[in-house]
């Protein structure tokens, strides 16, 4: 009997991205979790310990394949006008349209038996009645199958994802995508619970100093900082050093006596190529 373990892994992040719309101006986000999977398997149960580093391995670099291409998108309408932007149409497309792909190849290879079964009585029979189904019925099925493939290029062609009722865009947007300010609020939010958490803990036991991460457009990357409020009476000030790059760590600069310094990752939400003739 062969012995082994199988060892899977996972590797996940939420990124969110950034959109300008090109309708109306609107600048929103919506958030997308990237996941990256890796498995293997221990013969004999030997060397464990490398196969499970492997498996990360292997998790953490199809994580960084997908964040590093950058048609990973989805189409998210804009919270204000509800529009998709005009490079979501694509996807679009595709999500409505290439399920009639496979059902046209299947019916194009269906319809090949046909014929390939009238030779034989060609050569026996000739042309005859029974031939003539045979043959015309997999012709029938393959032209079908042509006329599937063709539609599905056309409707692919013709998509406007824009038109017709607004109901369900406006509903996605809802769901999915926040205006950029108010995504910045929400991770002002998020930075005072991780702020007055570690403060409550002070003195417990030393620890590293605080560090949260902080998305911002890339456009942002050339600004000249920002400020977040703590509380009514507690202010920082992140600097934006000009040779900023996504990844670097910042001192935040205290603006009222009460706030206490820490540490702020500077990330860069992701942007579709498309969005950068707006930047």
């Amino acid at each position: 009997m062969l012995w082994y373990t199988e060892y899977t892994a996972q590797a996940s992040v939420t990124v969110p991205h950034f959109v300008r719309c090109a309708e109306c101006g609107c600048q929103y986000v919506y958030e997308t979790e990237y996941t990256g999977t890796g498995s293997g398997v221990a013969l004999y149960n030997i060397n464990q310990r490398g196969t499970r580093s492997r498996v990360r391995d292997r998790a953490e670099s199809e994580l960084a394949e997908q964040l590093a291409d950058p048609r990973h998108y989805e189409p998210i309408p804009c919270p204000d006008c509800f529009r998709y932007q005009p490079y979501m149409r694509g996807a679009i497309a595709a999500a409505r349209y290439d399920w009639l792909a496979p059902v046209g190849w299947f019916l194009l290879a269906l319809g090949t038996i046909g014929p390939l079964l009238s030779i034989p009585m060609l050569v026996t029979s000739g042309a005859s009645i029974v031939f003539w189904i045979f043959f015309g019925s997999g012709a029938a099925v393959s032209a079908t199958g042509a006329l599937v493939l063709l539609l599905r290029g056309q409707l692919k062609a013709g998509c406007r994802p824009n038109r017709g009722r607004i109901a369900h865009r406006e509903r996605v947007a809802r769901e999915r995508a926040a205006r950029l300010v108010a995504y910045q609020a929400y991770q002002a939010r998020r930075v005072r619970r991780l702020y007055t958490r570690r403060r409550r803990r002070r003195g417990r036991r030393a620890g590293p100093p605080l560090t949260v991460d902080w998305w911002l457009p890339p456009s942002a990357f050339y600004g000249d900082g920002f400020v977040i409020g703590l509380s009514d009476d507690e202010r920082v000030e992140v600097p934006m050093p000009s040779d900023a790059e996504p990844g670097d760590v910042v001192e935040v600069r205290p603006l009222t006596p009460r706030a206490e310094p820490f540490r702020v990752r500077l990330r860069a939400m992701r942007a579709h190529p498309g969005e950068y003739r707006l930047e």
